[in-house]
């Protein structure tokens, strides 16, 4: 094998790479991710291929920072900076086409997993900003945005919609969207010829556009749940999944109406006695106890009764939570418990930030962007491919995945060192290939 190519930046900068980070190249791209992106057969010329893959490696190996320079580093053999950026800017390639080839997978992985005809195919639907810094002013869609997670409820920076599929034992982010306001939009397209104007789609849209792809590749005769928080429960989105004929879980503001009364009202005149204690798991190994009790009626603007469940943590509490069941046959614990299947999708904002790089992006425009948020989903759909491999040997996090994946490329440099060590029959110039 040869020696690994020179990968240090110019000037003081790399200097300090060079002194500060820890010796790291990724020799080859992971026999794995190869193999699961072959599957895809993604519309990629293979100069493009090549380039996906190397980034999608690369945003799962590198730890810190995964700037683009930072990515390009890491490679053994790197290719010039200006070619990676070109990649995800002028290329003529659609992430589009990209991103359906990998929700058209993933949907029919999932499906095809062994479960008996009464499991439940369970779908949600939520958002997500990937925060920038205030400073950041030359990334096209980034804005300000509402946060409802957030401490000071505002954050700056670009919002995704994500779709969560799950069914049996299997478990994937399906779909995504870039939301961007309707004020960013109109900014943008003065920039813009008429061919290439950017079209304004609310969240509701947004949802509905994931739910209608997803929709012809998913089995017949399977019961669907559709999940989603209080601020996607419009009469909109429940109608829509209605005639769909799936069922919807989700949570309830307490200004809603139930056969004309308020939520909150209802809660109010509640006696402590029509409360029941339920244990809802949470994961594996945890479970909470929250006192519960369900009413049915019609909720204004819909037709057929549905089922709320009233959800308090003690007696005292003055701030329940409702959660709303279009199944009426789904009981307290059984509606509670496929609510907090929701939670998977927290999970994939969790890693697809913090882990694989999403709110690390430097490429300015909306297309570039695009391309870089497909290469971080890309990275997360193939962990929990990775992730159903080696849950039959043990109980599998994404976390380990991670660390199995980064074990393996740091095992193939040890192991292209030792021959490089082999070859030139000297440790000290290896070590400088490695190094340089």
């Amino acid at each position: 094998m040869s020696a690994c190519g020179s990968a240090a930046p110019h000037g003081r900068e790399g200097k300090l790479a060079r002194r500060d980070k820890p010796m790291f190249r990724i020799v080859a791209p992971h026999q794995e991710l190869q193999r699961f992106i072959n599957q895809l057969r993604l519309p990629l010329h293979e100069p493009q291929y090549q380039h996906l893959i190397r980034l999608t490696d690369a945003l799962i190996s590198v730890e810190g920072s995964k700037t683009l320079a930072a990515l390009n580093r890491s490679l053994c053999e790197p290719t010039d900076q200006s070619a990676l950026s070109d990649f995800l800017t002028y290329s003529p390639w659609s992430a589009k086409e990209v991103r359906n080839c990998i929700t058209r997978y993933i949907v029919n992985w999932v499906t095809a997993a062994p479960s008996s005809p009464e499991t439940p195919l369970i779908i949600s639907v939520d958002d997500s900003i990937a925060k920038k810094p205030q400073t950041s002013k030359h990334f096209e869609p980034v804005e300000w945005y509402f946060d409802a997670n957030g401490t000071h409820r505002y954050g700056h920076g670009v919002v995704i919609v994500t779709c969560h599929i799950r069914y049996g034992s299997r478990s994937a982010l399906a779909d995504w969207r870039l939301y961007m306001r309707q004020k960013t939009v109109r900014r943008l397209n003065r920039q813009r010829l008429s061919s290439d104007q950017l079209r304004f789609r609310t969240k509701f849209q947004l949802a509905v556009e994931m739910l209608k792809e997803i929709h012809p590749i998913l089995p017949q005769g399977v019961p669907v749940y559709i999940l989603f928080d209080s601020w996607y429960a419009s009469n909109k989105l429940i109608l829509f999944c209605r005639a769909q004929q799936w069922h919807v879980i989700c949570a309830l503001k307490s200004n809603r109406r139930l056969s004309g009364k308020r939520l909150a009202r209802i809660a109010r005149y509640k006696r402590n006695k029509s409360f029941r204690p339920v244990r809802v798991r949470n994961s594996a190994e945890t479970a909470t106890k929250y006192l519960a009790c369900s009413v049915f009626g019609q909720l204004r603007g819909l037709d057929g009764d549905v089922r709320v469940i009233i959800s308090k943590r003690h007696n005292r509490d003055r701030r329940p939570e409702f959660f709303m069941s279009t199944d009426q046959s789904v009981g307290i614990r059984k509606g509670l418990t496929r609510y907090s299947a929701r939670w998977e999708i927290e999970v994939d904002h969790l890693y697809v930030k913090l882990y694989l790089g999403l709110e690390a992006f430097r490429v300015r425009s909306v297309e570039g962007i695009k391309r870089y948020f497909t290469a971080a989903f890309l990275a997360l759909a193939y962990l929990q491919w990775r992730r159903d491999q080696l849950q039959s040997e043990r109980p599998t996090k994404i976390a380990d995945v991670i660390y199995a994946h980064r074990r393996e490329h740091d095992l193939e440099m040890l192991k292209a060192f030792g021959e490089e060590v082999l070859r030139l029959q000297a440790v000290q110039p290896a070590i400088k290939a490695f190094l340089a």
